[in-house]
This record gives structure tokens, sequence and C-alpha cells, in this order.
């Protein structure tokens, strides 16, 4: 991991992950830098003031290739698994690993904001959901608080990339060359 200074592009420092780890995705999260190490079934900790890292084991096999952020909880979404893992980001500890959808295959994963949504009606939905990214052309809405998927929806061929303009979730779709969009609030 690499630590570059945004306005000069010099690097600051680099931290080595475990041998093996096939870091796949990142994240901040106010504090931290997170990785998803698709190599060893695990997430990383990496302190932005250069300290130690710490690495805590997800469940086997889950080969997580994303990384998400909610404000709380670091999420991963396991490519290996059909699912994704949901960490405590005080004490580390996973909270939960949720099923998606068979042969979903997530690739990766984000957080949509609460806020007004055209699904109800422009109410405030205080609802927040996890959205993934799945190579079997499929994206999943996942309850942040539950872990239950409550819609999912066709997009183009292996969808690979998943963000949220505050709005609408986008997918990459890596082998239709199209970008999907899906309005989320």
């Amino acid at each position: 991991v690499s630590r570059v200074t945004a306005s000069t592009g010099a690097i600051w420092g680099t931290w080595a992950l475990p041998a093996g780890s096939e870091p796949r995705g990142i994240v901040f999260d106010g504090e931290n830098i997170w990785t998803a190490n698709f190599g060893t079934n695990a997430v990383s900790k990496v302190f932005r003031n250069g300290g130690v890292y710490q690495t805590y084991a997800l469940p086997p096999n889950s080969r997580p290739t994303g990384i998400a952020f909610d404000g709380n909880f670091i999420w991963t979404s396991n490519l290996g698994t059909d699912a994704v893992s949901k960490i405590n980001v005080y004490n580390s500890s996973i909270v939960g690993t949720y099923a998606l959808p068979q042969n979903s295959a997530p690739n990766a994963i984000v957080f949509d904001q609460p806020g007004y949504s055209a699904n109800t009606g422009n109410a405030l939905d205080s609802t927040t959901y996890m959205w993934t990214a799945n190579t079997n052309d499929t994206v999943s809405k996942i309850n942040a608080g539950s872990g239950a998927v409550v819609a999912s929806y066709p997009v183009g061929d292996y969808a690979t990339a998943i963000p949220f303009d505050g709005t609408n979730v986008w997918v990459a779709n890596l082998y239709s060359w199209t970008l999907t969009k899906i309005r989320a609030r």
C-alpha cells in the first residue's frame, strides 16, 4: 500500500502487506486505510500515519475483491463465497457474513447514503443499503442493517465496478463495454 500526496503526486510512504495478500480493494474509514486481500481471505487495517497494520481473517475461501465503508462498518464483497461481510471498525470483529444469490460472485461493493428517494415518493428514506456488482450480470441491493438482499437488478456482462453518485448507482460492465445506471434514491 502506498500513500501519495494529492497535490504533488509524491509518494509519502509504502507499507508491505502480508505475503500473498493480493489486495484487490482499498477504502478509507475516516481514520485508517483498509484493504480487501483476495489471496489471504482477510482484510488489513493500515494506520494512515504510517503505523503498523493489523490483519483480520474473513471466512475461508471468501476471496474478497471489493471493500466499502458505510460510516460505521467496513463491508467486503466476497467473490469466492457469494457473500458480503460486515466488520466493526472499532474492534475489527466480523459482525456478520450475509449470503447473496447463488453464483452471484460479487466483484465490488458500495454504500449509498440515506436521503430523499424517488422510490419512496421523494420522502426521506433513512434506510441505508450496500450494493454489489456481481460477475453473473446482476447487482444486489442489501439492507445495511439486516444484511438481507432486498432486490436484484440485471445489468451488462460481468459487472466489475459500482460507485454511488448521491442518487444513482452506476455499474461498469466489463465484457459488454457498457455502463448501467440504477436509480437508488
